[in-house]
């Protein structure tokens, strides 16, 4: 009979694999999906994505039967206020990392991705008391060093990393506290962006900007694969995000960045200058510091 601890463990184990699934599907498999996409415009991208994920995700809460559980959610008003929060901020993170894709600025998306396990060491700090060791406050500082060096180089902040940062790690806050399951919560999430979606695919309609103008039979079929691409990382983070602890979310969410780096400087050819060498090796160094000080402290919470 298994025991509490040998429960725990497996729950984990459960949960480290849907995050690296999850990582490892936005680090290589999205980039290369919107790339190939790159001539349609980004709000339409983000709308296809909505209207083409929202069956799917109907699909899966009626064959988990837990219609009733998204009533019993949005019944409660704090679950609301959530999910209306983590909606804005899963879109705003869609079309920022789409833009960085058609942009060819996916080097600063993946350096978004590298803070924003940073970020959410710091959400944990101070929304869920998760104690935050000395040389993981100096991996931090160590992080923002280099986004102000990057500030500095541009003449401006780095937008696009920050935005993709501080809206990922937000959303994985509140979609952790939430009493509802991955699936419903997405569905939920995604139901609420319909009416938006299809407001903005019959505008570029009737301003002949869609795509879907004209469009071959390949391009239709891509542009269906949306919702499936969009659907299973974030059904898979989700997932992990209520069984893993914020700090183990962020350990793990380095597979992402450096699938992205490789793809825009090795397969893309994105500019890899000396000044953002710099940048990118002060952010290393924050992650280095902070894994190796999590390592040599010992058993984490994670591992009771």
């Amino acid at each position: 009979m298994a025991t509490e601890a040998d429960q725990e463990r497996q729950t984990r184990t459960v949960g480290v694999g849907q995050a690296v699934g999850a990582y490892g599907w936005w680090g290589c498999v999205t980039p290369v999906y919107f790339k190939v996409l790159a001539h349609v415009g980004a709000l339409e991208l983000v709308a296809l994505r909505v209207l083409t994920g929202v069956p799917i995700l109907a699909v899966l809460v009626w064959r988990r039967g837990s219609f009733g559980a998204c009533r019993t959610a949005l019944a409660r008003s704090t679950t609301r206020w959530a999910l209306a929060a983590s909606t804005l901020l899963i879109a705003t993170n869609w079309f920022v990392f789409i833009l960085s894709v058609l942009w060819s600025r996916l080097t600063e998306s993946s350096l978004g991705y590298y803070i924003n396990p940073l970020v959410s060491v710091l959400l944990g700090y101070v929304v869920l008391r998760e104690r935050l060791r000395p040389l993981q406050w100096v991996a931090v500082g160590i992080a923002f060093a280099g986004v102000a060096i990057m500030a500095i180089q541009q003449g401006s902040l780095p937008w696009i990393s920050l935005t993709l940062a501080c809206s990922f790690g937000l959303y994985g806050l509140l979609r952790k506290q939430m009493a509802i399951g991955s699936v419903e919560g997405l569905a939920i999430e995604m139901g609420v962006l319909v009416p938006v979606a299809i407001a903005v695919q019959a505008y570029l309609l009737i301003e002949g900007r869609s795509v879907l103008t004209g469009a071959t039979a390949t391009l239709w079929g891509l542009l269906l694969l949306g919702g499936i691409v969009t659907i299973i990382p974030l059904v898979l983070f989700a997932a992990a995000a209520r069984r893993l602890k914020l700090a183990t979310m962020g350990l793990l969410q380095y597979i992402a960045p450096s699938g992205q780096l490789m793809l825009a400087v090795l397969v893309y050819g994105e500019p890899f200058s000396e000044g953002t060498a710099i940048v990118f090796g002060l952010i290393w160094v924050a992650v280095i510091l902070y894994s190796l000080d999590a390592l040599r402290s010992g058993p984490s919470p994670d591992r009771r």
